[in-house]
């Protein structure tokens, strides 16, 4: 099975490549340098091989350190025999403590790699705020992208 090269490749406001995730409700791209969250790419850049060797790059450090083991709404598991049914049950209804302690792990890992603190409420992943200190800078940059 052969990939397709993508047309364009998805950028942050920081300038850092986008990675694509389905884990946080309403928010598809991710970046994995400073953690904003997006509903769609801010910026696209004409493909390039070395920005496609970044966002592999990113994509596997992502879904080998975390992406796997988040827990949300409407996620089904292929491996989980629950989940895949019959009847077919979202797999935060049946998740082990095991689980649990992964997401949470995985969160944690996450929050460290981006400085953003990622966190579960309600069954939605999400920000619950920035774990860098920030600086009159920063603070002004967030304000002005409607952020923190």
């Amino acid at each position: 099975m052969s990939v397709e090269r993508p047309q364009d490749i998805a950028l942050c406001q920081c300038g850092s490549v986008l990675i694509y995730t389905e884990h946080f409700r309403g928010k598809r791209w991710l970046c994995m340098t400073c953690g904003r969250l997006y509903a769609s790419a801010p910026r696209m850049q004409t493909w390039t091989a070395i920005a496609e060797q970044r966002w592999r790059s990113l994509d596997r450090e992502f879904h080998l350190n975390c992406g796997n083991h988040l827990i949300c709404i409407g996620q089904m598991r292929v491996d989980c025999a629950q989940c895949i049914g019959p009847p077919e049950q979202e797999h935060i209804y049946h998740a082990t403590e095991r689980d649990w302690q992964l997401c949470n792990d995985a969160l944690k890992w996450l929050s460290d790699r981006t400085g953003r603190e990622f966190v579960f409420v309600n069954g939605e992943l999400g920000h619950s705020g920035v774990t860098r200190p920030v600086t009159r800078d920063s603070f002004t940059d967030e304000i002005l992208r409607g952020g923190l």
